[in-house]
């Protein structure tokens, strides 16, 4: 782990961070066992995701607001403790407009709250892209571990002992989150003792930092909403397809590595350009439906690469503008809107032009990221020399002049 501030919790937060995340990575095949046993319809599962969305966008601007004064120790504590009672809620909780509401809370404090306010204890590592890197390696290992054994444990254990298990998770991810500072402190070298949780933000990089973002999440979530169709129209059965997209998760720790092995050796713009590149290039080999499924399989897998590869690279460039995480949970709510607003968009262009055009469409929109990632990273460089310019110049304001000798 890496030394400084931020490295003396690195490993208690990446337990905090892979706890967190079970009930959001477990979601798919969570809500089958819950529909098969109550007679939920695809309907009720709408209503779920847009009660999540929503108190998702509630709860990030509100945290946006005070996430500089609060407790963190506290509001970690508190949310993991409240997800395990939403957990346990799920037993005693019919309506499926309930079931909503519960696992609307469930989120805001297991996903949004946690995870973004915990995320930031690792940008105070010297090399948060490794952090980052470890950290969604992680997570594929656990979406992959998800995937195989809750439909296979569920039988057995039921929806009671599911709940359960997510319960134990988020208080013994409460506990974790007991042993964490309560603030953070001004730069990665200081002491505990000097936090304050309070360091500027640089507003000037932090608009194209966020348009990355944007740029990132949009571009990977619309072409996996697509990636069935795209495998499908290559002939592919829709089985064959779905376990191509298992597969690709697996491959995709190969992105993840890369990133925690080689952390900033080669700055952040680079591997940012070379994931993009890659990213765009696999996107645009899905439309060359001539190469059937062993072209798929290929794009498919590349595209996880890319897209693993870029996430701790376009999150620690956020990070760096803004430790403590004001902006990356700003973010969240932001991403929101353009995804919500381009769903319609894509799916005019799909009626319109065909397939093909949300493959240009996302192909173009990764270019975006490393494009946004050079104007942040230049503009926070220039913003640094200019603090540094007005610190010379006030030290040497408050210096004593020496007299002249006679």
């Amino acid at each position: 782990m890496s030394d400084g501030f931020g490295g003396r919790y690195a490993l208690r937060v990446q337990a905090f961070l892979f706890l967190v995340q079970l009930p959001t990575i477990a979601l798919p095949v969570w809500w089958a066992i819950l529909a098969n046993a109550r007679d939920y319809s695809l309907a009720d599962y709408g209503v779920l995701q847009t009660a999540q969305a929503a108190a998702a966008t509630v709860t990030s601007i509100g945290l946006t607001l005070i996430l500089a004064r609060v407790n963190r120790r506290w509001l970690l504590g508190m949310a993991m403790c409240l997800s395990a009672v939403a957990s346990l809620s799920f037993l005693v909780v019919r309506h499926p407009w309930a079931v909503a509401a519960v696992w609307a809370i469930n989120m805001c404090c297991a996903s949004t709250i946690s995870y973004f306010v915990a995320q930031a204890y690792l940008s105070y590592t010297h090399e948060p892209e490794r952090q980052l890197g470890i950290h969604t390696t992680l997570s594929l290992l656990l979406q992959a571990g998800m995937l195989a054994a809750v439909p296979a444990i569920a039988p057995t254990i039921h929806l009671a002992g599911l709940q359960i298990i997510f319960a134990l998770a988020a208080l013994l991810a409460a506990a974790i989150a007991a042993t964490l500072p309560a603030r953070l402190p001004v730069s990665r070298d200081a002491q505990p003792d000097d936090a304050t949780d309070h360091p500027p933000i640089h507003w000037r990089p932090a608009i194209p930092a966020v348009v990355m973002f944007v740029a990132y999440t949009f571009f990977t979530a619309q072409f996996l909403m697509y990636s069935e169709r795209f495998g499908e129209a290559t002939g592919m059965a829709p089985e064959t397809v779905g376990r191509a997209l298992g597969a690709s998760l697996l491959v995709g720790l190969v992105g993840s590595l890369m990133a925690a092995w080689f952390g900033a050796r080669f700055g952040r713009v680079l591997p940012i350009l070379f994931a993009s590149v890659i990213g765009a290039a696999s996107i645009l080999l899905t439309t060359q439906h001539g190469l059937g499924a062993p072209g798929f399989w290929i794009a498919i897998s590349f595209f996880s690469i890319a897209w693993s590869i870029l996430l701790p690279y376009v999150t620690a460039i956020i990070l760096m503008l803004d430790p403590p995480g004001r902006i990356i949970v700003a973010a969240g709510p932001i991403t929101g809107l353009v995804n919500v607003f381009m769903v319609g968009a894509l799916a005019g262009l799909v009626a319109r032009l065909g397939l093909d055009a949300v493959a240009w469409t996302c192909a173009a929109v990764a270019l975006i990221c490393p494009i946004g990632g050079w104007l942040a990273m230049r503009w926070w460089k220039q913003d640094m020399e200019h603090e540094a310019g007005r610190v010379v110049v006030a030290v040497t304001e408050a210096s004593p002049r020496v007299p002249a000798a006679n």
